[in-house]
């Protein structure tokens, strides 16, 4: 996928678009300028995930600075546990755990999922 692939998008869709692995603040910017509003969102992430501990939690607070509050910032990187929330919450502006659910949905389906966020997002409502 190319920028100009984004600007095509943006130009024949209303859908929000979530664009994933901006780790670079150049690129956030780059999104902003191909038309990405707030009602889209980045999702900041490296999918070595906890292999590159804190790269991409170091990578955050200059993601979120180049957007300007143009843009929501969402972190994928590692959530396992609540205190990985805390941190990417305190560093951004939300964070997904989608990894998590779907190891926990898979394992023991949808208990296995409650089981999972109420484990990992705990004590954090959700």
């Amino acid at each position: 996928m190319t920028w100009q692939d984004l600007s095509f998008l943006r130009q024949h869709t209303s859908l929000p678009i979530l664009l994933k692995g901006i780790m670079h603040p150049d690129d956030a910017r780059k999104a902003i300028s191909t038309g990405c509003g707030w009602h889209n969102c980045l999702q900041s992430r490296r999918t070595t995930g906890r292999r590159a501990q804190g790269a991409a939690i170091s990578a955050l607070p200059d993601v979120v600075a180049a957007v300007e509050g143009q843009l929501p910032v969402l972190f994928d990187s590692g959530i396992r546990r609540a205190s990985d929330i805390l941190k990417a919450l305190a560093l951004g502006e939300g964070c997904a755990v989608g990894t998590s659910l779907s190891l926990g949905s898979g394992l023991a389906g949808e208990e296995g999922g409650r089981e999972v966020l109420g484990t990992t997002c705990w004590p954090i409502s959700i």
